[in-house]
């Protein structure tokens, strides 16, 4: 039992010599269970992003929930023309987020994500409670 114990102990403070048999053996496993666990196993997601202006570094239509739990659309404004009134605006982005639904919704309201310079980067869409779930 002591052996095992001491054997154990070289393990967890991997106490071997480069180039020995038991540290080729430790490395070898480490690889295998690196190349061979499923990315499933640890449930990994990306982390959404904390304003809508950051999640349009790579993607056009982003959504999320806000405080009281509505769904939010982020629209770049690279999708939307410039100089639309609130009317020709909303069809805009009512266009855009039937994409990803594909149901209907009610749009309750949009009001513009502007950056620090005082560009419009964006829109925020809120969809109405009884919209639908887009998850």
């Amino acid at each position: 039992m002591g052996r095992f114990l001491e054997g154990l102990g070289s393990v967890v403070l991997w106490s071997y010599e480069r180039g020995t048999f038991p540290y080729d053996v430790m490395c070898a496993a480490i690889l295998l269970f690196v190349f061979l666990t499923p990315g499933s196993v640890f449930h990994d997601q990306p982390a959404p992003a904390t304003s809508p202006a950051e999640s349009s570094a790579g993607q056009d239509v982003t959504y999320t929930r806000d405080e009281q739990g509505q769904w939010v659309f982020f629209i770049s404004a690279r999708l939307i023309p410039p100089g639309q009134d609130e009317t020709h605006l909303t069809h805009t982005a009512r266009t855009r987020i039937e994409k990803i639904l594909n149901k209907p919704f009610v749009v309750a309201d949009i009001k513009p994500v502007v950056s620090a310079g005082g560009e419009t980067v964006g829109y925020s869409v809120w969809l109405s409670t009884t919209g639908p779930d887009p998850d």
